[in-house]
């Protein structure tokens, strides 16, 4: 089941599921818009406790990009960018508990620069003690 808004590329529709997929940990998966659904394709399948939250962007270079609030290489969070045509997903940023804040929840957001933004609701060295910002750079595409 899709837990957040759909972005569109021509007519296909992508998303992200959470605690789906093969190993539970949620999937990218695209869907006709002409058939109102119902021919849908797992694309990705995260690994278990990663599942994607806040949705897809798309990025001025044409892939997808998503945050996980668990998993990534330091087992807390991570960013990813996934290729719509190719398929592979890429983590671009490894949230680190300590430094960086992590469960990250939000929408990302590119800015003019190309440069990504999106927040965490857990700070820098303790639960609660304020919202984390996050600004880096989408990879160069050539």
């Amino acid at each position: 089941m899709p837990n957040t808004g759909l972005v569109a590329i021509g007519s296909v529709l992508y998303g992200t599921t959470y605690g789906q997929g093969t190993n539970g940990g949620g999937t990218v998966f695209s869907a006709d818009a002409g058939s109102m659904g119902a021919l849908s394709n797992d694309l990705y399948d995260f690994p278990s406790g990663s599942n994607p939250l806040a949705g897809l962007t798309l990025g001025p270079d044409g892939n997808l990009y998503g945050i996980t609030p668990g998993g990534g290489a330091n087992g807390v969070a991570s960013v990813f960018q996934f290729n719509p045509t190719t398929n592979p997903l890429t983590t671009i940023y490894a949230f680190n508990s300590t430094a960086g804040g992590y469960s990250p929840s939000s929408v990302l957001k590119f800015d003019s620069n190309g440069n990504l933004y999106g927040a965490t609701p857990i700070g820098n060295t303790t639960p609660c003690n304020g919202n984390t910002n996050l600004r880096t750079t989408a990879p160069d595409p050539h």
